[in-house]
């Protein structure tokens, strides 16, 4: 494992029809169990750290461990208030990309082991590599007219 790549295991947090950059604040209204679930397993950390992913099929409630992307956020919850409906209001800051390794079920919400892992800086000697791939997905798009 190079050293730049660490393994975590956070609580997972279900994102619908958005997506959290690393850097950016969101404020966040979470009520469903299993997103109560996992806040509350957030607030029991020291770190306030949890893994913000979007499912494949924002339709799917609630989704299970196979019906995530593959990439989400490290996050850190800022700010917090209960509402009195039970749900609780959030702003969640993005910390950094995160590679979800595998997911799974603990108690009443999800985990994701995780791998930190910088980000890729393509320069000029890696043109050769890319050209085609670029060229390959400017075709891709222009035959299905989108």
């Amino acid at each position: 494992m190079p050293e730049s790549e660490q393994i975590l295991i956070l609580p997972l947090l279900p994102l619908k029809n958005s997506v959290l950059f690393p850097s950016v604040l969101m404020p966040l209204t979470v009520g469903r169990p299993l997103s109560m679930a996992a806040i509350e397993a957030v607030l029991a950390r020291e770190d306030k750290e949890l893994i913000v992913a979007a499912p494949r099929d924002a339709s799917v409630d609630p989704p299970g461990p196979h019906d995530f992307f593959s990439i989400g956020t490290k996050a850190v919850i800022k700010r917090m208030a209960r509402r009195p409906d039970g749900g609780v209001d959030l702003m969640v800051q993005g910390l950094e990309r995160a590679v979800i390794i595998k997911i799974d079920e603990a108690d009443s919400h999800l985990t994701a082991r995780v791998a930190n892992r910088e980000p890729r800086i393509y320069t000029q000697r890696h043109a050769p590599q890319i050209r085609p791939k670029v060229i390959y997905l400017k075709a891709q798009i222009q035959m299905t007219g989108r």
